[in-house]
């Protein structure tokens, strides 16, 4: 029996915790402090593990408690069921020589009032008296049937039976109240431990932004609280601008504006400077960032060089100007299709996929991680865009890889197992935490209270499967269920001032129906199901074969080569790109002015300057023309430059042949497609890092090895920040007409702070 229940419990889903109603739970889990229960404050912590083994923290102290029962280390029980729920954790214990039906009971609770923990010990069955130790504490005791252990401050103590069992009996139930601050019931057994999970983390670790503080207005109006407010609303409004031609920011901007003016409408103060710069904001979105082409916002756009726009968004992109209101539904419709093609979906251990938050590259820290608070954040903007299937598959992927496929039982991180780079990383991450519960009482009950207009929306977010669902708050109930065709909201309100209940029906490709309610306590929506809304799958272009980049042809000589002159047009030496450049290796390579990588001639001097360097910045020439003569099928080029991972995906240069007629072709340099940094290879894996094959071929400049995969070659380990000491040039082919006469190859940069360079030409 005890085998079965093992199976039952922690392989039956593969994941090292598993629901069990509100509760999350574990058996025989081999962690060690894996989930944090919080006291008074944040500095007053209990660290507890999957076995009963504790560590109590006080500011910069500590102390650590180790339980040994009849001479058996509990640590090493043969059998160990743990329980995380409301703030508290629960053990279930037992071990052969105890006897066959001795179980021992552990739990333990912190106070929320003052510095103090208290376990509860529980046994039954046991043949005689218990022998209890605490090794670190050179504690130790005898008990028949309950034990109450107290650490106060850092102090520990056995307490008598009639003083423990109401002290902790007062602990536990005002655990059990913090832990029904919201309380959910779904047929997801997955999603009904969050509601209890959140209650108990979301104000112990969680620091208040302006943000967080104008939801919280927005939903309450709170009059006193807006006058207390204001001053540094004021102040931290004069930091929020549009300045900056970034969607993100701007999305921002129009929203915090747009609250300051209601705020400031609503306590006696002039709010048209706030009006208007909200306007224009939304006007900069609109005419400066919107991509009608892609159906989604620019990234940024430069405000210098070429004035051009960053065309593939990070995630933040598009859920930022959902979230913040900043958009029509059908711009946040057509959005998350964006994130649908583009932005790499990653395979989960649940059967889902989570996201990467850009599909830009190279590495770079905080611009392609994978971040439980950004997928959870890209969830709510799906459910506000209607798009509740895609929505809640994302949120579920975040959860069961947060909450359970973990080392840490309902947890809320900073970083995902499935970041290559980092790795799982943080414990109730605060950004995560708000997030979270944002998504789960806006997106999947899609409650919106607005009480500066007085109305709370109600747009359920539930997938298509489920029949019932219900949620508790402190400001809200409602509980839904559907009979047949009928779907039935009854909603209970308890805000201070009573809003209008608005019911938002979905009818599919991000259009909607409003049904309006009344301001009264108790409403109930009896609402027709659509017959059937239009499906749209989650689809992402990453599932394909990766294209074939531009200019990575393998050399054929089947023709001539003809090596073409630089050395008049030369402006500097490779090494003026970097000073972690190093080119003397690739030096000793050339004889008589000569290179030759893969069978392909190159002209290049011993000495002096080797490079034809351009730039949109002050330090080399913004173009580049190189005259040329005859004609060619192909030109041959070593080239090296900088990129970085804000000029990912997009044209970082050209390289133009003019021909005779007044034609030309072009070459496009993408990064990561065919344009590489100088300084690094990059990290290629077939998900958060993808890039065209066959990769071009790099020349380290530092040892002569030339290979597609340089890094590799060099014997470099890593998925970030593939270092190639001395730097790397690259060679690129472009195809060219042989049939016109060539007058000139022209470089041009495209992207700011990026250098093209070229350093060797040869025709063929």
């Amino acid at each position: 029996m005890l085998l079965v229940l093992i199976g039952y419990c922690h392989l039956a889903d593969g994941y090292p915790y598993r629901p069990s109603g509100r509760a999350i739970v574990c058996v025989n889990g081999e962690h060690r402090l894996t989930r944090t229960l919080y006291g008074s404050s944040v500095d007053y912590q209990l660290q507890t593990s999957d076995y009963p083994s504790f560590v109590v923290s006080q500011q910069n102290d500590s102390r650590q408690l180790s339980l040994r029962v009849n001479d058996i280390d509990l640590e090493s029980a043969a059998y160990c069921l743990s329980r995380y729920q409301d703030g508290m954790r629960s053990y279930e214990v037992k071990h052969p020589s105890w006897g066959k039906k001795a179980v021992l009971r552990i739990k333990v609770a912190v106070s929320q009032q003052s510095n103090r923990v208290v376990w509860r010990l529980r046994v039954q069955n046991f043949d005689s008296p218990v022998r209890l130790a605490l090794p670190h504490q050179k504690m130790s005791t005898q008990f028949t049937e309950e034990l109450y252990l107290s650490c106060n401050s850092l102090a520990f103590s056995f307490l008598p039976v009639s003083q423990g069992e109401v002290l902790f009996d007062q602990l536990e139930d005002d655990m059990k109240q913090l832990g029904a601050t919201f309380d959910i019931n779904t047929p997801d057994a997955y999603i009904n431990p969050m509601g209890s999970a959140l209650s108990v983390v979301k104000d112990k670790v969680k620091k208040q932004s302006v943000e967080d503080m104008l939801w919280q207005l927005r939903n309450d109006a709170d009059r006193s609280a807006m006058q207390r407010l204001w001053p540094s609303l004021s102040k931290y409004l004069e930091t929020v601008d549009t300045e900056s031609l970034s969607t993100a920011a701007l999305a921002k901007c129009y929203w915090t504006n747009m609250m300051a003016a209601r705020i400031a409408a609503m306590t006696g103060k002039d709010g048209a400077t706030y009006y208007a710069k909200a306007d224009k904001a939304l006007e900069l979105l609109n005419t400066q960032l919107w991509m009608k082409d892609k159906g989604c916002w620019a990234e940024r756009k430069d405000q210098t060089g070429l004035q051009r726009q960053h065309t593939s968004p990070a995630l933040w992109s598009i859920y930022a100007p959902i979230d913040y209101e900043a958009c029509t539904p059908e711009q946040a419709y057509q959005a998350t299709r964006y994130i649908d093609q583009e932005i790499p979906h990653i395979p989960t251990t649940s059967g889902l996929s989570t996201l990467a938050t850009s599909n830009w590259m190279p590495y770079s820290k905080d611009m392609n991680n994978v971040s439980p608070a950004a997928v959870m954040h890209t969830a709510l903007a799906y459910f506000k865009a209607g798009r509740n299937e895609e929505a809640f598959r994302l949120m579920k992927a975040n959860i069961i890889d947060q909450m359970y496929d973990t080392d840490s039982p309902a947890n809320f991180g900073q970083t995902s197992k499935y970041d290559v780079v980092n790795g799982a990383q943080g414990h109730d991450f605060s950004a995560c935490i708000d997030i979270s519960a944002r998504t789960l009482t806006e997106g999947l009950y899609g409650i919106r209270p607005n009480a500066f207009d007085g109305r709370c929306l109600i747009h359920p977010g539930f997938p298509a499967s489920w029949d019932s669902a219900s949620i508790h708050t402190p400001y809200i109930d409602y509980r839904f269920r559907r009979q047949g065709n009928l779907l039935i909201y009854d909603v209970t309100q308890h805000f201070k001032k009573a809003q209008q209940i608005v019911l938002r029906v979905n009818l599919g490709m991000g259009e909607y129906r409003d049904i309006e309610g009344t301001n009264e306590e108790h409403q109930t929506f009896m609402v027709e199901a659509p017959l059937k809304l239009p499906q749209v799958y989650m689809y992402s272009s990453y599932e394909e074969e990766a294209a074939t980049a531009e200019g990575t042809d393998e050399p054929t000589f089947e023709k001539k080569f003809q090596k073409v002159k630089l050395t008049p047009y030369y402006n500097a030496d490779v090494k003026d790109i970097s000073a972690e450049v190093e080119d003397t290796a690739f030096r000793q390579l050339i004889i008589k002015d000569e290179v030759l990588l893969m069978g392909v001639p190159f002209q290049s001097p011993v000495i002096g300057q080797n490079m034809i360097c351009t730039s949109l910045s002050e330090r080399f020439p913004n173009q580049a023309m190189i005259p040329l003569k005859g004609k060619a099928s192909r030109a041959w080029m070593l080239l090296a430059g900088t990129t970085n991972t804000q000029e990912s995906r997009m044209v970082n240069g050209l390289i133009v042949a003019h021909y005779e007629d007044g034609s030309a072709d072009t070459l496009r340099l993408v990064n990561p497609d065919n344009w590489c940094p100088i300084e690094q290879d990059y990290y290629i894996d077939d998900y958060a890092f993808r890039a065209p094959q066959p990769r071009p071929y790099r020349i380290s400049l530092a040892t002569g090895v030339v290979s597609r995969n340089l890094s590799k070659a060099l014997g470099k380990r890593g998925k970030s920040h593939l270092k190639l000491p001395g730097g790397a040039a690259q060679m690129l082919c472009m195809s060219l007409d042989s049939s016109k006469k060539l007058v000139a190859l022209e470089l041009c940069p495209q992207s700011n702070d990026v250098t093209i360079g070229l350093m060797a030409l040869t025709l063929q």
